[in-house]
């Protein structure tokens, strides 16, 4: 594996990559003692893994280009569309202290509680429709980094920022939400 494009330490220490490297590419799970690799041909939906996620439960979530994909430990559950997912290119996945998965797609973020999936686009009040990037807030807020700018949702309430408020750029893909409170982005280089 060459290319890691994420890395997630779940609570019992163990420790998960997505690599997105298009032979060698999938989810590598590192238990302290060995390496198992997990991809298309073992469950996994797709090779090309965006973002890994560490949920409760020992639950990991990965961001995939074909959908979202749950592991049980023993089983991949893949998400796409069809299941209610917003888009199938899902760009981040994280988990909120609820245990809802949040996933930032190419036409609105996905939000499933285990059982129901919820939509939001910039009809609910989202900056823009290509999110790249989902963070949650110590205080349990989520921040959403988009292609136009930055969104920040506490319970239903959202709060949009651009340029216009005071961003660098509006293309935001990475976000850092601090324990302080303060909230950390990253833009692209010269765009």
């Amino acid at each position: 594996m060459k290319k890691v494009s994420s890395i997630a330490i779940a609570s019992n220490g163990d420790i998960w990559l997505g690599s997105c490297d298009i032979s060698k590419g999938g989810v590598y799970h590192f238990d302290g003692k060995k390496w198992t690799r997990y991809n298309k041909k073992n469950g996994l939906g797709d090779n090309c893994v965006n973002e890994v996620a560490a949920g409760p439960e020992g639950i990991i979530w990965t961001a995939t280009k074909k959908g979202v994909a749950r592991f049980d430990g023993t089983t991949w559950t893949n998400y796409t569309e069809e299941d209610g997912l917003a888009n199938n290119r899902v760009n981040d996945v994280a988990v909120d202290q609820d245990s809802r998965t949040w996933m930032a797609t190419n036409n609105g973020v996905s939000c499933f509680d285990g059982q129901k999936w919820k939509t939001f686009t910039i009809d609910d009040g989202l900056v823009a429709s290509k999110v790249m990037v989902v963070t949650v807030a110590p205080d349990g807020s989520l921040w959403f980094g988009a292609t136009g700018g930055l969104s920040h949702l506490t319970g239903e309430n959202w709060q949009n920022y651009t340029k216009q408020e005071g961003l660098p750029n509006n293309n935001i893909i990475s976000i850092f939400a601090a324990m302080d409170g303060k909230i950390w982005i990253g833009t692209p280089f010269n765009v």
